[in-house]
C-alpha cells in the first residue's frame, strides 16, 4: 500500500514540474495581460529605450542607382553604404522587434539630395525609395527596411499638443477652418485635423471622367510651433539635426484654386528638424491644370512639372528577440548585436 501511495506522489510531482516548465512561469515568449508576447529577458528589446544607439553593422559599398527614366530627373543618382552609419532606437515593438532609424540622413555619392521630377518621378517615388533603403538591410539582423513615413511622424506627436498647435496656426485673419473633433480615436482626430485644414479633404472629383480623391493632409510649419507637438524627449533626440527628408506613403493630392487657374497638385511630404523648430510641408513635382465643368467635375487643360528634392532617412526593423553582446546605448558605446 505504501508503495502505491509513494508512486502516486511521484506522478503528482512530475506533473507539477511539467506544468512549471511548459507554462507561463518561465517569463519568455509568454502572453501578457494585453495578449501580446513578451520579450526575452536577455533580448535587446528588454534593455534599450528610444534614442539609444545600436551598432547595426552594414558592409560598405552596397549601392543602388536610381535611373533618370524612373525619377524624371536629368541624371542618374547613386546611393552607397559606408559601413560607418550610426543607428538609433525609434520603436520597441510588442512582438520583440525593434525599429532602428538612421542618425542623420542619406544623400547620393556626390553629396546631393534625392531629386524627383514631374509625373514620372511622382509615380515611381515609393518604389525608388524602397530600392534605395533596401541597401541598408542586413539580413543577419533585420527583417525589413523602409523610409521614414508621415505615419511615423504622427505616431511621435502628442495629440493634445498637435490640436493646440493647429488651432494656434488658425488664430489669424489669414485662415479659416472647420471645427476639430477631439472625441474620437487618435486616427479619427488626425482625420478631423486634415478635414479642418483642407475642407476638400476626402472629397472625390472627376477629371476627364476619372475619379480623383483629394487627400492632402494638414501642414505644420515653423510659425505653427510644430516643435511643441513632439514632447517625448527620446523622439526629440532621434530627430535632432534632421535636414529635409522625404516622408514615404504615396503622393497626396490637393485642389489648388485662385483667380487665375484651378488645378490638382500631386504633393510629396517632407520633414525637417533643427534645434529650434520642426517643419512638415509638401513639395510639388506635378500639377494638372483644370477647367471646371460643374460641381466636382473638371477637364484637364494642361500640366506642369517641377524638380523637387530632399534627403532620405532609412528605418530598419531588427529581428524579434535579437540579443545584445555588450554596450550601453551611448554614441561612443552603442549596444552590440549578438
Amino acid at each position: 500500500m505504501k508503495k502505491k501511495i509513494l508512486g502516486l506522489g511521484i506522478v503528482f510531482i512530475l506533473l507539477a514540474m511539467l506544468i512549471l516548465l511548459t507554462g507561463c512561469g518561465n517569463g519568455e515568449n509568454s502572453e501578457g495581460e494585453n495578449g501580446s508576447s513578451k520579450t526575452s529577458k536577455n533580448s535587446l528589446a528588454s534593455q534599450v529605450k528610444i534614442g539609444d544607439y545600436v551598432d547595426y553593422k552594414l558592409e560598405s559599398g552596397k549601392s543602388y542607382t536610381s535611373s533618370k527614366d524612373k525619377t524624371g530627373y536629368d541624371k542618374d543618382q547613386t546611393f552607397e553604404t559606408t559601413g560607418e552609419e550610426k543607428w538609433r532606437v525609434l520603436n520597441i515593438n510588442e512582438d520583440g522587434t525593434i525599429d532602428l532609424i538612421l542618425d542623420g540622413s542619406v544623400k547620393t555619392i556626390i553629396d546631393k539630395a534625392f531629386y524627383v521630377k514631374g509625373k514620372m518621378g511622382t509615380e515611381n517615388f515609393e518604389s525608388e525609395l524602397n530600392n534605395i533603403t533596401n541597401i541598408y538591410l542586413n539580413n543577419a539582423y533585420a527583417t525589413s527596411s523602409r523610409s521614414i513615413t508621415r505615419s511615423d511622424l504622427e505616431n511621435m506627436m502628442d495629440l493634445d499638443a498637435t490640436v493646440k498647435s493647429l488651432l494656434k496656426h488658425y488664430d489669424t485673419d489669414l485662415y479659416t477652418h472647420g471645427d476639430i473633433n477631439t472625441n474620437g480615436t487618435r486616427e479619427e482626430v488626425f482625420e478631423s485635423m486634415n478635414k479642418s485644414y483642407y475642407n476638400y479633404y476626402g472629397n472625390t472629383i472627376s477629371v476627364d471622367g476619372k475619379n480623383i480623391t483629394l487627400n492632402r493632409r494638414f501642414l505644420l510649419e515653423t510659425g505653427a510651433s510644430l516643435r511643441d507637438c513632439i514632447t517625448n524627449e527620446g523622439y526629440k533626440s532621434v530627430l535632432e539635426g534632421t535636414p529635409f527628408v522625404w516622408l514615404s506613403e504615396n503622393a497626396e493630392l490637393g485642389l489648388f484654386q485662385n483667380d487665375f487657374w484651378t488645378g490638382v497638385e500631386y504633393q510629396l511630404s517632407t520633414f525637417s528638424y533643427n534645434s529650434s523648430f520642426y517643419t512638415l510641408k509638401n513639395a510639388n513635382p506635378y500639377t494638372i491644370k483644370l477647367n471646371k465643368i460643374s460641381d466636382d467635375t473638371y477637364e484637364k487643360t494642361g500640366e506642369t512639372e517641377y524638380s523637387v528634392n530632399a534627403n532620405i532617412k532609412p528605418i530598419v526593423t531588427l529581428k524579434s528577440n535579437i540579443e545584445s553582446n555588450g554596450g550601453n546605448g551611448t554614441s561612443d558605446n552603442p549596444f552590440i548585436l549578438k
